[in-house]
């Protein structure tokens, strides 16, 4: 009953705006999320329909915690975008970093039933969530890599897991674990090249796998110079930036999405000249 009650609260979209309203309010807004994480206990999940954006009336199993952005279809506005301007029937989507798959999903839909879609993501658990999130929506196009791209082929790499008291969205692959336990485990590595080489060629990539930009793209330099797939990479610091921006120097040209003086992490979008 709590939790229907919740749901209901959070789908009107009156009860939304008032909510994101008084969170703005500094004494009020602390109580309010207070409340809010009270009232639902951390692991709860719902499945809703996205309200707003590419992914309008997709099914999502989500925390209403931590997961409001993805229902209300305002995560990454600009991303979405950029997928239904450039992706048509019948293309490839490569999802590096897919989460639980709200970009996949939506791509999927824009490629239709003869496209593909290929959604690399080494989190246990997120991949559980996005093989339900296919099934539940039937877009049989997207194919789940249970793998860690990255600059070098079947390697055993440490992946330290984002916080259970999130939406597990910023887990990263690690040199030395910050903790031991469930929160880090040891995940497979392919390189892009070489999954390249083996399965249908994409026509747009998204990376955004917090701060290794680089390491995937230096196992993908012969896919960005023979197969020249568009691009859109989030960018985490000043070293990923060079090494993004002098591998793309030249072959093709790129647009900061979010103003080239905004502060990391920061998206560029990358189209061949």
């Amino acid at each position: 009953m709590q939790l229907k009650v919740i749901y209901w609260m959070l789908r009107s979209g009156l009860a939304q705006k008032g909510y994101f309203a008084l969170k703005r309010i500094p004494m009020l807004g602390k109580l309010l999320r207070t409340i809010v994480r009270w009232q639902i206990p951390t692991r709860s999940r719902l499945w809703v329909q996205i309200l707003h954006g590419q992914g309008e009336g997709l099914w999502l199993h989500l925390n209403p915690r931590y997961e409001l952005n993805y229902w209300n279809g305002a995560y990454e506005p600009e991303v979405q975008k950029l997928l239904a301007d450039y992706l048509h029937p019948g293309d490839v989507f490569y999802d590096i970093g897919a989460h639980i798959g709200f970009f996949s999903l939506i791509a999927a839909r824009l490629v239709g039933k003869e496209g593909a879609v290929f959604a690399f993501e080494p989190d246990p658990e997120n991949v559980a969530r996005i093989e339900e999130h296919i099934q539940r929506n039937e877009l049989n196009q997207v194919q789940v890599v249970p793998l860690a791209v990255w600059s070098a082929s079947e390697q055993r790499l440490y992946f330290q897991r984002a916080s259970e008291f999130s939406s597990r969205s910023t887990g990263a692959i690690v040199q030395t674990p910050t903790s031991t336990g469930i929160d880090v485990i040891e995940v497979q590595t392919i390189t892009l090249d070489e999954f390249v080489q083996n399965h249908r060629p994409p026509n747009l990539v998204k990376v955004d796998v917090e701060g290794g930009e680089s390491e995937v793209l230096k196992g993908a330099i012969w896919t960005f110079e023979i197969v020249r797939p568009l691009l859109i990479c989030e960018v985490h610091d000043e070293a990923n930036r060079q090494f993004v921006t002098q591998m793309l120097k030249g072959k093709y040209v790129f647009l900061w999405l979010d103003g080239e003086a905004a502060p990391f992490p920061k998206r560029l979008f990358a189209m061949p000249c």
